[in-house]
């Protein structure tokens, strides 16, 4: 499913939101569950797939990229990355640690939430 800059597989997505008990990924969710959905295939798969610039929710594209780079950066996400490849439950819960302590000191731009 098409996200801001990732598109996410649908078992990736069911993952992250069971193991939160959260709804069903809807691609009119919120900014920040999007972001968590992207950073939750991040950290369970390694990488995510990156949709063409074109297909790329504009509006948001330049600030999740500016997030995904300055996260990339931080040693104790890939300290994450590593305790929580392949297991979606210590992820899910991490995914939203990470993206509070992390992402939102960066706020999306206005009108896009």
């Amino acid at each position: 499913m098409r996200r801001i800059i990732f598109d996410v597989p649908l078992w990736s997505l069911y993952l992250h939101r069971a193991a939160r008990g959260l709804p069903r990924a809807d691609p009119s969710d919120p900014v920040e569950r999007a972001l968590e959905d992207e950073l939750f295939e991040r950290l369970y798969a390694g990488e995510a797939e990156p949709m063409p610039e074109a297909q790329r929710f504009s509006p948001l594209a330049s600030w999740a990229q500016r997030i995904h780079d300055t996260i990339a950066q931080l040693p104790a996400f890939e300290r994450l990355a590593q305790d929580c490849r392949g297991r979606p439950s210590p992820r899910a819960r991490s995914t939203a640690r990470t993206a509070t302590s992390c992402a939102w000191s960066r706020t999306p731009p206005r009108g896009t939430s």
